[in-house]
């Protein structure tokens, strides 16, 4: 359980009568709890969720979860296959078979559970939409992006169990949807993710990184070459924010004071919350998920024949802080030049100030005018 699952645990524990096991391969979490005597999770719009240390459990011996009913599988996408044959080798052969469900970045992790978990047992993919930072310390987690969590809708007989674990969360306070769609949610989240490679390269909080045009142009081409992979795959990306993700990486490129007017209502941002693979970096963790988000669009551009230098070149960036173990901190002019992203073409400041300006358009009509102009 990284951060995506103290927070989870903590709702379901605080709120419903279930009893939650966190499993972690070390005892730091066990061990914040403890000297804090309490698990504290804030969510953006459900409040507070508390829990007395005395009503968790801790654990880092994988057998903790022979008994539970649900396993909701938190950590790092590099972790899951190690993960995977843990489960495996304890829940494979119970009688009654737990739901396992992956919470994780990317969009191949239930797939990799599924290859050493019994076909009897049920794996669910699912999606956070939001992002979660640890605040005093790991016991004390805090929602910071606005969002839902997404769970796969099971098929047949798996309905009841899926459509139970989202009734769960519900009772949690947790934001949740019950997905018939999961494979398009999970694209429509990887598009936005990444962003966190971007993030994490400019050294920033997110608020700050998005304020500069010249990251955001970066993150748009990275957006434009994922779409140009989801088409090539038959697969149409799902609508995360709220603003479509294909008008997204227009209103990205344009210059800053129409960004803010076309975005003030996507999404809400803490002004110090950081991408996760930003806060890696920032608390000197120098493994990341680079090969499952920006990663992931290079492999599948290599299999369709479509070019993805951009988000080829970030791979390269974040690799290289990683062998390194250096903190990163382009500026938006290196960010640019290191990437080989194209300037925003000039029809991107001349449209909005025209439109706006002289024919009172509304934000979300100019970016629409933008993405059938160019």
């Amino acid at each position: 359980a990284g951060s995506i699952g103290a927070f989870v645990g903590t709702h379901i524990a605080a709120h419903t009568e279930t009893e939650v096991v966190f499993l972690n391969s070390s005892t730091r979490l066990q061990d914040a709890a403890r000297a804090s005597g309490r698990m504290h999770a804030k969510s953006m719009k459900k409040g507070v969720a508390h829990v007395d240390v005395q009503n968790c459990t801790f654990s880092t011996d994988p057998s903790s979860m022979a008994d539970c009913d649900a396993v909701l599988v938190c950590v790092k996408s590099t972790l899951t296959e190690t993960v995977a044959m843990s489960l495996g080798r304890v829940l494979n052969h119970r009688e009654k078979p737990p739901v396992v469900v992956s919470l994780q970045n990317g969009v191949n992790n239930s797939n990799i559970l599924r290859q050493y978990i019994s076909d009897q047992i049920l794996v669910l993919a699912g999606m956070v939409g939001y992002n979660v930072v640890n605040e005093e310390d790991l016991s004390s987690l805090r929602q910071t992006t606005e969002g839902s969590i997404h769970i796969q809708q099971g098929k047949g007989g798996s309905l009841q169990s899926s459509a139970a674990l989202a009734t769960l969360f519900a009772e949690a306070r947790l934001e949740v949807v019950h997905d018939a769609d999961i494979t398009s949610t999970q694209h429509g989240k990887l598009l936005i993710n990444l962003f966190n490679s971007v993030n994490a390269l400019s050294g920033l909080p997110i608020s700050r990184c998005l304020a500069s045009r010249l990251n955001r142009v970066v993150w748009a081409s990275a957006i434009a070459e994922g779409l140009a992979v989801c088409r090539a795959a038959g697969i149409t990306p799902a609508q995360v924010l709220k603003l479509p993700t294909p008008i997204l990486q227009h209103s990205l490129r344009v210059p800053n004071w129409a960004y803010q007017l076309l975005t003030r209502s996507v999404a809400k941002v803490d002004p110090n919350a950081r991408t996760s693979m930003a806060q890696d970096f920032q608390n000197g963790q120098f493994s990341t998920e680079i090969d499952y988000l920006n990663g992931y669009i290079v492999e599948m551009g290599c299999h369709f024949d479509i070019p993805t230098p951009v988000n080829a070149a970030i791979v390269r960036l974040i690799k290289r802080s990683e062998q390194t173990r250096t903190k990163p901190a382009y500026s938006p002019s290196e960010l640019m030049q290191l990437t080989g992203t194209p300037a925003p073409s000039v029809m991107y400041s001349v449209v909005p100030l025209l439109m706006m300006g002289i024919l009172g358009m509304t934000g979300i009509t100019v970016v629409a005018v933008l993405r059938a102009l160019l």
